[in-house]
């Protein structure tokens, strides 16, 4: 669970070596997730607009590693998003037909119909998309108490997410985000 302003909103999220190879982890993070939450219908779209945003991250960030986080918005609307320690926010430009990147933001902008951004952070960005439809009414499930939960933050790494479709209670890790000062 992540909370939210609007409370506690279901996510796993694992950060990852800043390096090419992360990139098929973070696939199966977003996968898993979308499996255990029975958004199968936006697995096409959803791995490889994390493809591309971890991309970026391994191109043009700074430091050793990235987050990677899937969050439910919605019974049926996920977020996607990477977390880096660049302040450079990612810009479209135009790629000609023989030039092998400048299409990335294309592959984000597409299937989440325009639904991507840049929050800046004080330490970096994170840049989002979110996919699926939106839902008026839904409710996010009920948090743990606060005896379950070792922090109001928590890590869900692939093991967990294994674990909880094998019918075994995962273990919580407390996910170390750096707390924003109030405006």
């Amino acid at each position: 669970m992540v909370e939210t302003g609007a409370g506690p909103m279901p996510a796993y999220t694992e950060t990852l070596t800043r390096v090419a190879a992360s990139v098929h982890r973070a696939r199966r993070l977003v996968r898993l997730a979308l499996d255990v939450w029975g958004l199968t219908g936006v697995q096409d779209d959803a791995e490889p607009i994390v493809s591309e945003l971890l991309t970026n991250a391994v191109l043009h960030a700074r430091r050793d590693s990235v987050r990677v986080t899937a969050m439910r918005l919605g019974e049926r609307r996920v977020r996607v998003a990477v977390v880096d320690l660049s302040r450079d926010r990612p810009a479209a430009r135009a790629a000609g037909d023989d030039q092998e990147s400048g299409r990335g933001l294309d592959i984000v902008a597409t299937p989440s119909g325009g639904r991507w951004g840049v929050e800046p952070l004080p330490w970096g960005k994170s840049v989002w998309a979110e996919l699926g439809q939106e839902d008026k009414r839904w409710m996010p499930p009920p948090s743990p108490s606060a005896m379950e939960r070792p922090s109001r933050y928590a890590v869900r790494t692939p093991a967990a997410i294994a674990a909880t479709t094998a019918g075994r209670r995962p273990s919580l890790a407390p996910l170390a985000l750096a707390a924003r000062s109030p405006s």
